[in-house]
């Protein structure tokens, strides 16, 4: 795979195409896919292990807690009989319930855990990807970059593209495979329910999309921000021994 070379962008400006950004950093999971089907893996077990925690809570409440006398569900028949006693048949599903929970537990565990080394290994070539392009730039770069605005690049924002790798793209994710399940079972019950529920969901998609737009200006003006403290924090510690040589500790604090 040819090495990819992060340009040195400035903040400010027009916001990037998230599509662009997106196949851009595409080619940063290509050595991992052996890792990453594993994690899908995961991800479809544990959305099956979330939708499967409101189903039993529905047929312990239907079948033993309060009997509406419908029909007993086949699996349960078959695991308990056709007229199984309350309190056995209680416990049986509270406890493929507690199942249910612990397989949503340990599954979060392991793909947190595989996908933060995936994560880590994108962090460690893109920091050594944007330092080698560093190393080519000429000194007239420099001289219109700070290093503290570098180093807040180098470090901070490429840290937040391995959060977002390690946590933020396993779980939205889930959030979407859930979402899916839950609108397939609500038609599935009962469909014109399901379409009156799904009244409010242009409000929903319009609140998302402004607060989306706020929350990322939001977030632009914070980089900005960061990488500014990052200049001035390096060029005063870089010139310590020039402020204290000619007294100037009470200027520098109050700039």
């Amino acid at each position: 795979m040819s090495r990819m070379r992060p340009p040195m962008a400035v903040e400010g400006g027009k916001p990037a195409d998230a599509g662009r950004v997106g196949r851009r950093l595409l080619p940063y999971l290509s050595p991992h896919k052996a890792r990453l089907a594993l994690i899908g893996l995961f991800l479809i077990l544990g959305t099956l292990a979330d939708l499967a925690g409101p189903y039993l809570i529905g047929v312990a409440v239907d079948q033993f807690i309060d009997p509406s006398g419908g029909a007993i569900p086949t699996w349960l028949a078959m695991l308990l009989g056709a007229a199984p006693d309350r309190r056995m048949g209680l416990t049986a599903v509270m406890l493929l319930l507690l199942g249910a929970y612990l397989a949503i537990w340990a599954l979060n565990v392991v793909e947190f855990r595989l996908m933060v080394r995936i994560a880590q290994k994108i962090l460690l070539t893109m920091r050594t990807q944007i330092l080698e392009q560093i190393q080519r730039l000429g000194l007239d770069f420099f001289d219109r970059h700070e290093a503290g605005d570098l180093m807040s690049r180098l470090v901070n924002d490429t840290q937040v593209i391995n959060d977002v790798f390690g946590a933020g793209l396993t779980r939205l994710l889930r959030m979407a495979l859930v979402m899916a399940g839950i609108v397939v079972s609500m038609l599935t019950l009962n469909w014109r329910l399901a379409l009156a529920s799904f009244a409010v969901l242009p409000l929903v998609a319009v609140v998302t999309v402004v607060f989306s737009s706020r929350a990322r200006d939001a977030f632009r003006r914070t980089r900005q921000t960061i990488g500014e403290v990052s200049a001035e924090l390096q060029e005063n510690i870089a010139g310590v021994r020039e402020v204290q040589a000619f007294h100037r500790e009470g200027a520098r604090m109050r700039q």
